[in-house]
């Protein structure tokens, strides 16, 4: 087997982690299945030789671990929007394509977006903006798994993002009614 077919089967196996994360009920379950996922999408970008995405899938682990304890520790939570800057310079510093470059950093500011929101409706808008994101570059760098997948990731997130807003629609239209109802004088 050649060396590009090899990275195209670990990246599948990591990105079978990565379109199963929206599906998780918690944050902190998404979070976690993102950092699996982020080692084997390493190893493919490593062995694609894409520094910047490799950068990105090894900050994107660190993102995720630091995340979790911000969870528990507030000091760790306070200092957490560090990332953003050191993270940027890293992906700078190991950026040989400009455009690649751009596209990791840009995924990696969402990355970190997304596991510092508060909410889970902002983690998953956040999180939708890095799938599409890494969707293009994976269409740059000629990686199906990273295609394939990073659209499954967006649109997962945003199947759970509609059903939401379904939800939280007809609760409105229920209380509108039972107001209605509410306000009629009650007669026998």
């Amino acid at each position: 087997m050649t060396l590009y077919i090899i990275a195209q089967l670990i990246g599948f196996a990591g990105y079978l982690f990565y379109i199963g994360a929206p599906h998780l009920k918690t944050q902190t379950r998404i979070i976690q299945a993102d950092a699996v996922a982020g080692i084997f999408i390493g190893l493919q970008w490593y062995l694609l030789e894409q520094p910047a995405l490799l950068g990105y899938s090894l900050l994107s682990i660190i993102v995720a671990s630091m995340t979790l304890k911000a969870q528990t520790n507030l000091t760790v939570q306070k200092y957490l929007f560090l990332l953003y800057p050191l993270g940027g310079v890293v992906l700078i510093l190991m950026s040989q394509n400009i455009v690649i470059g751009v596209l990791a950093i840009t995924a990696f500011c969402l990355n970190v977006a997304s596991k510092s929101s508060c909410d889970i409706t902002s983690f998953r808008k956040y999180a939708t903006a890095s799938g599409s994101v890494l969707t293009i570059a994976g269409i740059l760098t000629l990686s199906i798994p990273a295609v394939l997948f990073n659209l499954l990731f967006a649109s997962g997130h945003i199947l759970k993002l509609w059903k939401g807003v379904r939800a939280k629609n007809t609760t409105r239209k229920y209380e509108k009614a039972s107001q209605a109802f509410a306000g009629q004088p009650f007669t026998q």
